[in-house]
């Protein structure tokens, strides 16, 4: 009596199983799809200063703003939310009071937001900023 495997037949299908599974794991782990809000996001600052940092949380619609350096380099913390609807951006929070509300657009890795006063801000995903949690 033959077994399969002496005849070439279960080794094959093994081999078709695990190159299935191989090809699952790594097309499960090439489509996770990441927030397009992930990562630290940096003020352009002319010159290469330091600016505002914001930091969404994807898995709600909260907002870190960390403030501009202070020169002593401690700088301010607000939160706020955001509402990100296909590549237009709102984004709000309370500063010293104030309501801030900025509104805007998500192209690729750069973020174009305007305020009310046409104050344009442009900030850049994983740019190096310096903040720390002072």
């Amino acid at each position: 009596m033959c077994r399969g495997d002496e005849l070439g037949i279960v080794a094959p299908m093994k081999l078709r199983v695990a190159a299935a599974l191989f090809a699952a794991l790594v097309w499960s782990g090439c489509s996770k799809e990441t927030h397009p809000l992930a990562g630290g996001w940096h003020e352009h600052v002319a010159g290469g200063g330091e600016g505002l940092e914001l930091e969404f949380d994807p898995a709600s619609n909260r907002l870190e703003v960390h403030g501009r350096p202070r020169p002593d380099k401690t700088h301010d913390h607000w939160h706020g939310t955001y509402v990100l609807d296909g590549q237009r951006l709102k984004v709000e929070w309370t500063e010293t009071g104030q309501k801030v509300v900025l509104q805007g657009t998500l192209t690729g890795d750069t973020l174009s937001l305007t305020g009310p006063d046409n104050q344009k801000l442009e900030l850049h995903r994983g740019a190096a900023g310096e903040h720390d949690d002072h």
